[in-house]
């Protein structure tokens, strides 16, 4: 990984050394950067962990050989890497001190991927026995982006950490530690604060639901580059009262429990873990209609769909949503049942296994 702090990514790796078969399998982590929140939490679960403190940028050349230090010190039989810059510098060291497989993850579609960055893509996909995708959307996107062998890539969808996300906390009891009223209609989302995930279509939403909703709350979980302007647009449309900034927190599963809707309406996702936490908590979600997005949610179904980037139609699906409480449960209901059908972290760690037994077991390439 380049960092172990809080991310998608990263609590991915979490969640899959929790459940991993570690009589099979010894697994160390490397981090280019620093340490973070999820390295510390890694750490308790009993696996080493090795930090560069590096910078994670094409020009650290130097970085290339301290990572073949520890793949020499180590001898690993795969090589695991997930995001651009692990993924460069590690297939670049393994040049000096080549592992048995080498596996790499796309976890998303970068279309910001300058023409450098997805020229060294298809060129270290040579030495790739297997890319890691987490949905078909980010799949497809991914060869035609790259143009790389479709028979490289290995599909996993993301998963929850369902032990975290088992809230034993009332709805109300949280909401009173929270300071939020029992009346409050609180509409939720989670993620960067990036203009790709679409955080001014919910806040121009909010603008005309406050119209409709007295007890509107909306909760912005996350923080990002973005968080400035939009706090300024909240400020502009006087919202400050109603739209709340609560940055990066470690709380995510308490407060989706304070939530009566979650919101997504980014517009761009590969497979979003927060979506799919969300409905394993029985929210009713209201995303856009775009990348992975529909690979989980049916519209109408265990979720509501809207196009990115509508305003109105984010509007309405939450005003929706609103008025009818009976619509809300049976939308939750069906959201959990769909991550229970293969969205829990023994799937992912089960077929993640495989592909380490199956790359294992062959012969030398």
């Amino acid at each position: 990984m380049v960092h172990l702090d809080y991310g998608g990514a990263e609590v991915g790796l979490l969640t899959t050394l929790k459940n991993i078969d570690r009589e099979r399998f010894d697994c160390r982590v490397l981090s280019i950067e620093k340490r973070g929140r999820i390295g510390g939490q890694i750490e308790k679960e009993g696996f080493e962990v090795i930090y560069m403190n590096e910078n994670a940028r094409l020009y650290n050349l130097p970085l290339v050989f301290k990572i073949v230090n520890v793949l020499k010190r180590y001898k690993p039989d795969i090589l695991h890497t997930s995001l651009f810059y692990a993924n460069f510098f590690g297939r670049v060291a393994s040049l000096f001190n080549r592992p048995h497989a080498i596996i790499t993850e796309e976890r998303s579609m970068y279309t910001e991927k300058r023409f450098y960055h997805i020229m060294l893509d298809r060129l270290l996909s040579r030495l790739t026995d297997k890319i890691i995708v987490c949905s078909k959307a980010v799949l497809d996107f991914t060869i035609k982006q790259e143009g790389i062998d479709p028979e490289k890539f290995y599909l996993i969808y993301n998963a929850v950490d369902a032990d975290r996300f088992n809230i034993i906390q009332t709805k109300d009891a949280l909401r009173a530690g929270y300071g939020f009223d029992g009346g409050d209609f609180i509409v939720g989302t989670v993620g960067s604060v990036i203009p790709k995930k679409g955080h001014k279509i919910l806040i121009e939403a909010a603008a005309e639901l406050n119209k409709r909703i007295p007890s509107l709350k909306i909760i912005i979980v996350g923080d990002g580059q973005g968080r400035q302007g939009l706090e300024k647009m909240v400020s502009g449309a006087g919202l400050k009262n109603k739209v709340i900034f609560l940055g990066s927190r470690n709380d995510i599963p308490e407060l989706m429990r304070t939530m009566d809707v979650f919101a997504l309406p980014s517009f761009q996702e590969g497979f979003p873990r927060t979506l799919i936490e969300a409905m394993y908590m029985s929210l009713p979600v209201v995303a856009s209609e775009v990348s992975g997005i529909p690979e989980i949610v049916s519209d109408g179904v265990n979720g509501l769909l809207v196009a990115p980037g509508d305003t109105q139609g984010l509007t309405e699906k939450i005003f929706m949503l609103y008025e009818s409480a009976k619509l809300r449960d049976s939308l939750g209901i069906q959201a959990r049942k769909k991550v229970e059908s293969g969205y829990m972290p023994e799937n992912y760690a089960r077929r993640l296994e495989q592909l380490y037994s199956v790359l294992t077991t062959r012969g030398p390439q």
